[in-house]
Formats: structure tokens, sequence, C-alpha cells
């Protein structure tokens, strides 16, 4: 009785926990795992004909689930209670004996999954049913298979019992989907309210129980369809359809209620680890171990993987590094953004300044509460494309983690983030996808005047020449005459990172608006959607920059015997506006 005793019962039991005592004796987890969400998607497909019209390559993710810590695999544990079920709905015992049994069988399981295989096993044992029933007055194949399984010639006459199963279904899934979510709360990190999480805990039990009872029904009148008589349909039906009239408003009833308790320990939960992550970013550490701790491995002992691998990496492999961590959607990327993310990744320029010590970390953003199997099939091919880190499940990460990374980080759903973590784990950058070595000076320019090309760049040529040190980069990605990929590539990069850029900034809190980069950003962006030939000129190690158009360029060079002497005292841009100011329209 000392897992009785454990969960938190009274000296004084009410009627309903002699039936809660029965059900926790049952339980004795052995720390088993299953991704109980993923399973319950394809059952809900099944059970509630919520599948939509697109059913190429259906349920590839759910096909390779699997049950850790088990001897035997997901199908044969499926398999062996749908058995049990079948033998059991055909037996004398009563129906709580029945579910008492099964609940017994998958004892060394958490309450989710118990909930989530039950459903599977039904969803095994009736699913041919429920899909004869959609197609039979459409299809040959559906017709004749219902005729082989001896179902009724109209099985329109059962309209009413199909609606109360369809019914009872969808509740039983709901109420599976509240039993998920608090099964996914870190209880053991976050101590909660004792009244709050006794009562959750008995309505936990409570649902597993009916959720099984519910099944053995739904399970034993769609076997009954065989053995029916044509003539007693309607009173058959009509029988059946009102015992499980009965039975949905009960369990819709423990849903809202268990939701409500649910959602409860959730915000609990959710504020006081919030208020904890607040609390690690805003003190120092002797390394960054605690703060990778609560960011990643809360329910993953061993939270990442290696994306060109695959295999799996400990947080203890991100102590002593600096840790960019990149935050994006999902979503598989068109193929100049890929080409942008992995530019970013393996060529950031963090690679010469620290080497090995650094890593980057991918940590895919879901765009709603719940992962679908779209998303995570989306995951799994882009995990294969970025060369980097990765969260191994992202959809196992705590819900105080993405409101923090949204609300601290200032992450925006649509635009990739990529934040920059020292050795200790403390943010030294909010946004290192813009981060720009030092070096010397830089000229940029575009147009589509061929003509004006020519002379730009041929009088650039001379200043070279000259001794001046220039670093010159074409940026176009209009309709370049001489069509080269790599240049073309780099040229779309680079304003993908522009886009990036403004976004970072606009997004930021106490943005000024005559902010300098965005100035500059913005003119760029504004530059390359005319026909104008421009030119940008900078150092990387001032502030200070010069931006002309057409022949205002040409001119500036032009006079380069005039401000070449001041060059080395003041630097590039300041020489020629000190010089020739009056002759500028463009400013810093």
């Amino acid at each position: 009785m000392n897992l009785v005793e454990k969960e938190g019962f009274s000296s004084e039991p009410s009627e309903d926990d002699f039936l809660i005592r029965e059900v926790v004796l049952t339980h004795d987890p052995d720390g088993r795992y299953l991704d109980s969400e993923l399973l319950l998607q394809a059952v809900e497909d099944v059970l509630c004909s919520t599948a939509t019209a697109d059913v190429s390559d259906p349920y590839d993710d759910a096909t390779i689930i699997e049950v850790v810590g088990s001897e035997e695999s997901l199908e044969q544990i499926i398999y062996k209670v749908s058995s049990e079920m079948l033998l059991k709905c055909c037996g004398d015992s009563d129906l709580h004996t029945k579910t008492m049994v099964l609940l017994q069988m998958l004892g060394k399981y958490t309450w989710d999954a118990k909930a989530v295989i039950i459903l599977a096993a039904l969803a095994m044992t009736c699913g041919d049913c429920w899909l004869i029933k959609q197609l039979y007055p459409y299809n040959y194949f559906a017709a004749s298979a219902g005729m082989l399984k001896q179902f009724p010639s109209d099985l329109n006459l059962l309209g009413i019992q199909f609606k109360a199963l369809s019914m009872l279904a969808n509740t039983m899934v709901e109420l599976a989907k509240c039993v998920i979510k608090y099964e996914r709360l870190p209880m053991k990190e976050v101590h909660l309210d004792y009244n709050t999480m006794a009562l959750t805990k008995t309505q936990i039990y409570v649902a597993t129980y009916r959720i099984f009872k519910g099944s053995l029904e739904f399970s034993a009148q769609t076997t009954d369809f065989v053995a029916m008589n044509q003539e007693k349909i309607s009173q058959t039906t009509t029988i059946a359809a009102w015992g499980l009239s009965y039975m949905v408003p009960r369990l819709r009833r423990l849903c809202n209620d268990l939701l409500k308790q649910v959602d409860s320990c959730h915000d609990q939960t959710e504020t006081k680890q919030y208020k904890e992550l607040s609390e690690i970013f805003s003190k120092p550490h002797n390394d960054n171990q605690e703060v990778f701790q609560m960011l990643f491995a809360l329910k993953d002992e061993i939270p990442l993987k290696d994306c060109s691998s695959q295999a799996q990496v400990n947080i203890f492999e991100l102590e002593e590094k600096v840790v960019l961590i990149l935050v994006s959607t999902p979503e598989v990327l068109p193929v100049d953004q890929i080409h942008f993310l992995e530019q970013r990744t393996h060529n950031h320029h963090y690679h010469k300044k620290i080497g090995r010590n650094y890593e980057i970390v991918w940590v895919p953003f879901p765009t709603s509460d719940t992962w679908t199997i779209l998303q995570k099939r989306n995951f799994n091919i882009l995990s294969k494309s970025l060369p980097c880190l990765c969260i191994r499940k992202p959809w196992l990460l705590n819900s105080a983690v993405l409101k923090f990374i949204r609300q601290e980080w200032n992450y925006k759903k649509q635009y990739p983030l990529m934040v920059a973590l020292d050795s200790q784990g403390m943010v030294s950058h909010y946004n290192a996808m813009d981060m720009v070595e030092e070096g010397s000076n830089i000229c940029l320019y575009g147009g589509d005047d061929l003509y004006w090309t020519k002379e730009f760049t041929s009088r650039l040529d001379e200043i070279r020449a000259a001794g001046l040190n220039f670093e010159v980069i074409k940026i176009d990605d209009k309709s370049p005459s001489v069509y080269d990929p790599h240049k073309l590539i780099q040229s779309k990069k680079f304003w993908l990172r522009l886009g990036s850029m403004k976004r970072s900034i606009l997004c930021a809190e106490n943005t000024a608006p005559n902010h300098r980069v965005l100035k500059e950003v913005l003119w760029l962006l504004e530059m390359n959607n005319t026909s104008k030939s421009w030119v940008l000129i900078g150092n990387k190690n001032s502030e200070d920059v010069l931006k002309l158009q057409e022949m205002e360029a040409i001119e500036c060079l032009d006079l380069f015997p005039v401000w070449k002497e001041y060059v080395g005292r003041m630097g590039l841009v300041r020489a020629i506006k000190t010089a020739f100011q009056p002759n500028l329209s463009g400013g810093p």
C-alpha cells in the first residue's frame, strides 16, 4: 500500500477513492518512454476522421515510433492489447474487471502511454470498420469488405450508433491529450501546490480508467455489428446509442475538469521555470552546464544530435565552448535560404576566432503549441541539411523555454535568430547572424548600367594600383549579363542577410528612428529596388559611410589625386568628405 500512500490519498477514503486505489495499484512504471503525442496524432486520424486530403507518404514518422526501455516493439504491444481487447469483448466478465485486466497489462507504462496505447489498439481493432462506413456508399471494395465481415447491408441504419461512437472517440482522444499534457510537465524540477497536485493526479487516474473502459465499450459495439439481425437493427442501435449518450457527457465533464487542473499546473510550472531561467541568465556561472540543462535537458537526458552524423550528443559536449543558438521554424526552407543558413553556420567568422571551442545548436521553434506529423517530418529533413548540432526532439522543449526565447530574445517565428552564449552561458550577442568581422576598406556597388559599371571599375583599378587598399564587391541579384551560379547565390545571401538585419533591428526594443545601421540598410534595400547605379564605401573599423549614386561616384573617383593625401591620417571616407563635402549629396 506504499504506492497508494505516496500518491497522496487521505486515510478516510471517499466512495470514488476505492476505484482510484484499485487503479493506482496496477501502476508500476519502470522508466519506459513512448512518444505518446505523436502516436495519438495517428490514432486521431483513424478514430476521429481528421486526416487531410493529402495522404502521400502517410504516417511516415509515426511508423518509426519506438518504446525506449522495452524489449517489445510498439507494434507487438499494440497487437497484444488489441487481441486481449477482442478476447474480453467476447468474455462473460463485467466491464470493470475487463478494464482492470488491461490496466494491469500496461502497468509498466506512464499514464499517458497507457491511454494512447489502448486507443491505438482500439484504432487497430475498429479502424477497418470505420473506413468501411465512410467509403461503402461509393466504393465497391469497401462494400465487398463489409459483406465479408457480415456487416448489415445498409450501414446507414447504424447512423445513430456511429454518431454516438464518434462522439465517444473524440471525447476519449481529448481526454488523452489532457493526460499527455500533464505527464509532460517537469514535476521533478518544479514543486507545485500540494492540493492542486493531489486533485489533478486523482483525475488523471480516473481519466485513464475511463479511457480504457470506453475503449472496451467502443470495441464491443463495433464487434456486435457482425451479429446484428437486420430486423432488429433499429431497436439495437437505439439502445446502444442511449448507453453511449450516458457515457459521453460524463467523460466530457471529466475532460473539462481535468483540463482546468492541468492548465493550472502548467501555468504554475511555466511561471516558476520562466523566473528560474531569468535568474540563471542574470548571474555569472563557472561554466555553461546549468544554463543548457535548463534550456535543453529538462525532459531529455541526451537532448542534442549532430546533424551530419545523426549521433546523439550530451550537453557536456558544450562545456567551455562558445555556443551560437540558431532559432527558426521547422519548415522546409527554400533552397536559397538553406544556402544562406549553411553559409552563416559553416563559414561563420567564429571559426577563425575561436576554432574548435565553439558550436552552433539549431533550436527548431514550433509554429503552434502542438507539433504536427508534417512539422516533425520537415524537421527530420532539415536537420540533415545543416552543418551543426540541433535539438534531437524539439517537441520536448519546455513551454517556459519557448516563452523565454520569444520574450527575452525577441524571437519572431517568421525570421531566423542566432544568439551567442559565451563559455559561461551568458548572452554575448542577441543576433549573431549579423556579426561582421573587422577588416579594411570596403566598397559595395550595384546597378544595371553596363557602361557605368565599366567606367567605375576601371577607375577603381587605377586607385588600387596606386596602393590604396580596397575590398570591392559587386552586389546585384537582377539578371546578370553573364550567368554565374556561385556569384548569384552569394548575392542572394547578401540580400537575405541584409533583410535579416533590418528585421532584427526593427524587432529590437527602443529602436531609434535615426538608427545608424538601419538607415544604411534601408538605403541599400531601396537602391536594390531601383535601376540606378550606386556605391557604398566604408571601413569595418569605422562608423563613417559614404553613399553615392550614378555619375556622382565617377566624379568622386576622378578627384582621387586631390583627396588621396588625407587618407592615411583621416581614413578613406572622412578624407573624401572633408576635402569634397560640397560636391557630395550622400552623407553618413
